[in-house]
């Protein structure tokens, strides 16, 4: 019977091992007080259901043959003979290990059942698993020791549960089990990929690129034969002729078929090379209260951020005008005017597929300001001449490439004769594609504003028909230490700037490393306290540049970007996300963002720019520009 507390007379236990390593064994009657134990007038022991001679004390010892018995004991006290209380045991053995039995991998919606068994030095076994009760972490449930795995229909990848086994206050028996996902993987997208431009006289490649469900791409090429309405294809490289037809940039279809039958199609554009874009001429209208300045920002670009403005017509200063990056204007009523030399941005960055020019200003009241821009032809040449003896740019020959176009944005309050562009708000930003030789440009984005913080984490996220895979970059910029232009994101050196910092937690910028899923998010820390400490004689104006790019195919291209600052604690990295422990939010904010480039390489000059974190360091705060 089991060793529990009798009905008669006071209560008591035996006591002993449960396994002996060889044939003697002893036990006891425990009492709960010494009272207790004074008041039994006889005990009887029992082995193996046989009454024991010669055993009437409160203690039993002997010598055994091998195996398994139960002892038993019962007391005489006045109120009469106790019940038998009992203990099962066994001689010649020894507990070894405990076995957490079954398997390690289930797949999702899959039941399984779990077993513990006692192992012992003899070679036996008993199963226990009635003596333990069984939990999982998330990912699946028990019955009893029946584990159900949960089924994830969203996703795609397998995943790790810890389940254990307990019983009462002993040390969890711990199984690590892999849930196999079963989601069936289908193709979303059959489509050639390649450039949409394509110049006359040139070559651009194309495949055939299969999407499936869970993120990944397959390269079908060899299936298929290429063949356009205009040119000739080579494999599948498109060889486009030349011709002196001025003006006759014109759309094509180029197929991919199987058995001779045309399965896909893409439309491209082939652009006319006899003309191209050679300089964007911007005019302000406005007056002579403005401290207004243009720059390039491309990080890939000498001279990128070094502005031009009235004083600093040139960039390069020492450039002679038809060859400079930008000219600028003094105010010539009502006209401040600033030219960008494309023609010579192409030539001289052959890799970069997009410019961006910026125009910033303050002025000395807040107003709507109109202006005006146009895109001069190639063959057109920078000019700097004089007019009411106020410097003016010009264009010496060329012709309208893009027409002149009015635009209308807002200037804000706050000159002061400063042109330091972080003195300045963005009135105007243009961006020319080289490969589709346009030009796009948009109006004025309030910057954000923080108070002073140690840490920054910046999260992209993107949902499902946005794209496959938002590839992202981070980087220190301008700020004159060897740190600048070093980026952490995918491609980049390392996933921490410094290098290899340890812990990752010290470093200036730590990448939450790669996210490749149709939908999700991805993320880098910027640890800008760590930064000054390190540099306190770096610029007052500590830059960092965001980018971000699509490595798999973009298909709304719209994504978010979500920037949270911390004041004091640690920061940690737990899945996608950085969390701080011990110190407080300072703020959180987030932008929506769209762009539809697709990874080439990871230079940030080949990226979309998402904009400027620019720490000041005499105020404490920071501004966020967002392009």
């Amino acid at each position: 019977m089991p060793n529990t507390n009798c009905l008669s007379g006071p209560a008591f236990s035996v006591i002993g091992d449960a396994y002996f390593s060889g044939t003697t064994v002893s036990f006891q009657v425990a009492f709960d007080s010494p009272e207790d134990a004074s008041s039994v007038l006889a005990y009887e022991w029992s082995l193996d259901d046989t009454l024991m001679i010669d055993q009437n004390n409160g203690q039993f010892s002997g010598q055994l043959t091998c195996g398994e018995h139960t002892i038993g004991a019962r007391i005489l006290s006045t109120t009469g003979w106790s019940g038998i209380k009992s203990l099962e045991f066994a001689t010649c053995r020894t507990a070894t290990e405990l076995l957490f039995y079954g398997v390690d991998t289930i797949n999702e919606g899959a039941s399984t059942t779990y077993y513990i068994f006692q192992l012992y030095s003899d070679g036996t076994s008993k199963d226990v698993t009635v003596e333990y009760i069984f939990t999982t972490t998330p990912g699946g449930s028990f019955n009893g020791n029946v584990f159900t795995a949960d089924t994830d229909l969203s996703g795609y990848e397998n995943y790790e549960v810890t389940i254990n086994a307990t019983k009462n206050a002993e040390v969890p028996l711990t199984k690590q089990v892999t849930v196999i996902n079963t989601t069936p993987v289908v193709q979303t997208s059959l489509e050639i990929v390649g450039p949409g431009n394509i110049n006359e006289g040139g070559t651009a490649s194309y495949i055939v690129l299969a999407t499936y469900s869970n993120g990944s791409e397959q390269n079908l090429t060899s299936s298929y034969v290429f063949s356009s309405s205009e040119g000739i294809f080579s494999g599948n490289t498109l060889i486009i002729p030349s011709n002196t037809t001025l003006g006759d940039s014109r759309t094509a279809m180029i197929y991919a078929s199987q058995s001779g039958i045309p399965v896909l199609s893409k439309q491209i554009t082939i652009n006319d090379v006899s003309v191209s874009s050679g300089v964007l001429v911007v005019d302000l209208y406005g007056n002579s209260s403005f401290n207004v300045i243009g720059l390039i920002d491309n990080a890939e670009v000498a001279g990128s951020h070094v502005a031009a403005y009235t004083g600093h017509n040139i960039m390069p200063s020492t450039a002679i005008p038809s060859d400079a990056l930008i000219l600028a204007s003094g105010f010539n009523s009502p006209t401040w005017r600033f030219e960008f030399n494309i023609e010579k941005l192409v030539t001289d960055y052959p890799q970069t597929q997009n410019f961006v020019f910026y125009i910033k200003g303050r002025s000395n009241a807040e107003s709507i300001l109109n202006g005006a821009f146009s895109v001069k032809t190639s063959d057109g040449v920078m000019t700097l001449g004089s007019d009411n003896g106020v410097l003016m740019p010009g264009v010496l020959g060329g012709t309208n490439h893009v027409p002149l176009t009015n635009v209308s944005t807002k200037i804000f309050a706050g000159a002061n004769g400063s042109y330091d562009e972080s003195d300045l708000n963005t009135i105007l930003k243009f961006t020319y594609n080289v490969l589709g030789d346009s030009i796009s440009y948009t109006t004025y984005e309030e910057p954000i504003v923080i108070a002073d913080f140690d840490f920054m984490a910046v999260r992209y996220h993107w949902l499902t028909g946005s794209g496959a895979d938002l590839d992202i970059l981070a980087g220190l910029e301008n700020n004159g230490t060897p740190f600048d232009q070093l980026y952490v994101g995918y491609g980049g050196p390392s996933a921490t700037i410094p290098i290899n910092t340890i812990p990752p937690s010290d470093a200036y910028l730590w990448w939450g490393l790669d996210n490749t899923g149709q939908q999700g998010y991805e993320g880098v820390l910027i640890g800008i306290r760590k930064f000054i400490d390190a540099f306190p004689n770096s610029p007052n104006i500590v830059e960092v540049g965001l980018y971000a790019v699509w490595f798999g195919i973009p298909a709304t291209g719209d994504f978010s970007v979500e920037l949270v600052t911390y004041k004091g604690g640690e920061m940690s990295l737990v899945g996608n996300n950085f969390e701080n422990v011990g110190g407080v939010e300072v703020s959180s904010n987030t932008v929506n963002m769209n762009t539809l480039i697709r990874k080439t390489n990871p230079s940030p000059s080949t990226y979309f720019k998402v904009g400027t974190i620019k720490y000041n360091k005499t105020t404490a705060t920071a501004t966020i520009q967002i392009n």
